[in-house]
C-alpha cells in the first residue's frame, strides 16, 4: 500500500509539471481524434489501477480537456480555406471596391472588375491627368477625384449609376465631360469649382441636379438640361459667368435660391409653363439678361430674384402672381416698364429700388397703383376695356 501511494505521488508530480509546461497545440497537431481517445483511455487505466486519488483525477481531466481543445483548433485550421487576394500594383482593391490609388503617375487605368470607386480614392492626387474607368464600375463615391487639379480627361462609362457628392470638386483643369446615361442625379458639389469646364453633356434620363452641382464653373458655356429633370438645387449654377442660354424643363416647379446667381453672361432664359415660384436671388446679377417671360403658373417672385439685372428693360407680370417680394427688381437700372396684374396683392419694400426710369402699368385703383403712389413711381392706368 505504501509503495502504491509513493507511485501515485510521483505520477501526480510528473503530470502536474506536464500540464504546466506542455504546448498542447503542438501535441494535438500530431494526433487525430481516435488517437486522442486512446490517450484518454490509457490515462484512465493508469488512474484506475495505480491512483484512486481525486486530485490526480482532476489534473488528468484538465489535461485531456486541453488536448481535445487544441486538437479541435488544429483540425479547424487544417480544414479552413484561405481567401485569395488579387494584388494589383498601385491600387488597393477589396471585394470589387477600389479604396486607394497608391501611385503618382499621370494616367490611371482602373482595372476591370472594379465595381465601386470608393470615397476619396483618388483625392488630391496632384500628378493625375487622365483616368479610364472600366465598364464594370457602377459607383463613383464621394470626393473620389476631388482636388485633382491637373486632371483634364476622364471617361465615365454608361455602367456608372451613382455619382457621389463632391466627386470632381476643384478639378479645375477638366474642360469637357460626358456623363453616363444611367446617372439619375448630379449630387452636391459634384463639379463645383471646375473652373476650366466649358461643356457638359447630361444623361437623357437625369432627374435631379443638386445644390452647388456646377457652382463656380466660371467657363461653363454649354449645358442643356434634359426634359426629365424635375429638381434643381440651390446655387446649382452659381457664378457660371459664361453661361449664355438656359432652358428650364417643364417638370421643374421652383427655381431655388441663387440658382443662377451671377451668371453675368446669361442672355436668354426659358421658363416652363407649370413653374410656380422664382426663388430668392434666382437670377441675381444676371447683368446680360435682356427680357424675361414669366409663365402664368407662377405665383411668387422671390426677393432679389432679378436684382441688378442691369440690361433688363421690360417685364410683364402674368395674372396669377400674388407676391413680388422685397428687392425683386432692385438695381435694374434700365428697367423702364413693368405691367402688374390685379392678382398681385403684395409688393415688398424696395422691390423696384434704384429703377429710376420705371413706369408701372396696372389697373386704376389696384394694389399696384397704391404701391406706385407710396413709393413715388410713375404710374399709367391700363385701359381695362382695351385689355379685355
Amino acid at each position: 500500500m505504501r509503495k502504491n501511494f509513493i507511485i501515485a505521488i510521483a505520477i501526480i508530480a510528473i503530470l502536474g509539471n506536464l500540464y504546466l509546461i506542455t504546448d498542447f497545440d503542438t501535441v494535438a497537431s500530431g494526433y487525430d481524434d481516435s488517437e486522442v481517445t486512446g490517450i484518454v483511455i490509457g490515462v484512465a487505466v493508469i488512474v484506475d489501477v495505480f491512483v484512486p486519488c481525486y486530485v490526480l483525477y482532476r489534473i488528468i481531466k484538465a489535461i485531456v480537456s486541453k488536448i481535445k481543445s487544441a486538437a479541435n483548433k488544429t483540425s479547424a485550421q487544417k480544414n479552413s480555406h484561405p481567401v485569395s487576394t488579387n494584388i494589383i500594383p498601385g491600387f488597393t482593391i477589396s471585394a470589387g471596391k477600389l479604396t486607394a490609388y497608391n501611385l503618382r503617375s499621370e494616367t490611371a487605368i482602373i482595372p476591370d472588375g472594379v465595381q465601386c470607386i470608393g470615397d476619396g480614392a483618388f483625392r488630391n492626387v496632384s500628378e493625375l491627368k487622365k483616368v479610364i474607368i472600366p465598364q464594370s464600375t457602377k459607383v463613383i463615391g464621394k470626393r473620389a477625384f476631388s482636388d485633382c487639379e491637373r486632371l483634364y480627361h476622364i471617361d465615365i462609362p454608361d455602367s456608372v449609376e451613382i455619382l457621389g457628392e463632391e466627386a470632381f470638386l476643384n478639378c479645375s483643369n477638366i474642360e469637357t465631360i460626358k456623363l453616363s446615361e444611367n446617372i439619375r442625379s448630379i449630387e452636391k458639389y459634384a463639379f463645383s469649382n471646375c473652373q476650366n469646364l466649358t461643356s457638359v453633356i447630361l444623361p437623357r434620363n437625369l432627374l435631379s441636379i443638386e445644390e452647388y452641382a456646377f457652382s463656380d464653373c466660371t467657363n461653363l458655356q454649354n449645358i442643356s438640361l434634359p426634359e426629365r429633370v424635375v429638381h434643381i438645387g440651390k446655387r446649382a449654377f452659381y457664378a457660371c459667368e459664361k453661361l449664355k442660354n438656359i432652358s428650364i424643363p417643364r417638370g421643374v416647379k421652383s427655381i431655388p435660391v441663387d440658382a443662377f446667381y451671377n451668371c453675368c453672361a446669361l442672355e436668354n432664359i426659358t421658363l416652363p409653363d407649370g413653374l410656380e415660384k422664382i426663388g430668392r436671388g434666382a437670377f441675381w446679377l444676371c447683368r446680360s439678361l435682356l427680357s424675361i417671360r414669366i409663365p402664368k403658373s407662377v405665383t411668387i417672385i422671390g426677393s432679389h430674384s432679378f436684382s441688378r439685372c442691369k440690361s433688363l428693360q421690360t417685364v410683364d407680370i402674368p395674372d396669377g402672381v400674388t407676391d413680388i417680394e422685397q428687392f425683386a427688381f432692385s438695381g435694374c437700372d434700365n428697367l423702364i416698364s413693368i405691367t402688374i396684374p390685379d392678382s398681385v396683392n403684395y409688393i415688398g419694400d424696395n422691390a423696384f429700388n434704384g429703377c429710376g426710369w420705371l413706369t408701372i402699368h396696372a389697373t386704376a385703383g389696384s394694389y399696384a397703383e397704391r404701391y406706385a403712389q407710396r413709393n413715388d413711381i410713375y404710374f399709367i392706368a391700363i385701359n381695362e376695356k382695351a385689355e379685355s
